[in-house]
């Protein structure tokens, strides 16, 4: 089951609203069940901007995740900041992309491999260019590897 919530709380001091991050939050938290908990960063440059924890074995999953305008990506190639993706393989290893347009979802774990991808700019900003091709596509796909964390006991 997919929807949305867009939500406006409003009292006498604050506007709260849910950005993408946290509809991608409360979609995929929906779907994987009462096993996870998931906490989304509360600053601003952190790295990734979620962790996941298992609560049955205690894996841990980091996701950083893109929302990007558009039905779909009409490139060969996903961009990630250059820093973001040499400081998730300095800090967190087990990380993985995540790339949602209105009608597609592209994922990628970090492996070493990225690191050697070809750079570019854009927006005066260093990226990696991933190749769609190595990527997973769907979120069911990305449901199914992280249930499959569930059972791992190790």
């Amino acid at each position: 089951m997919i929807f949305f919530i867009y939500l406006i709380v409003m009292d006498t001091n604050h506007n709260i609203i849910l950005d993408t991050e946290q509809l991608f939050k409360i979609k995929l938290l929906n779907e994987v069940g009462d096993n996870w908990l998931m906490i989304k960063s509360q600053h601003k440059c952190c790295v990734v901007d979620f962790v996941m924890i298992n609560k049955m074995n205690v894996k841990t999953i980091h996701l950083e995740h893109k929302k990007r305008n558009g039905y779909k990506c009409n490139y060969d190639t996903l961009f990630m900041g250059f820093d973001k993706i040499n400081k998730v393989d300095k800090y967190y290893k087990k990380c993985i992309y995540v790339w949602e347009y209105d009608n597609e979802l592209y994922w990628i774990k970090h492996k070493k491999s990225l690191l050697k991808c070809n750079t570019g700019f854009i927006m005066g900003g260093k990226v990696y260019h991933i190749n769609k091709s190595e990527c997973k596509v769907g979120f069911d796909t990305l449901l199914n590897y992280i249930n499959s964390l569930s059972n791992d006991r190790y």
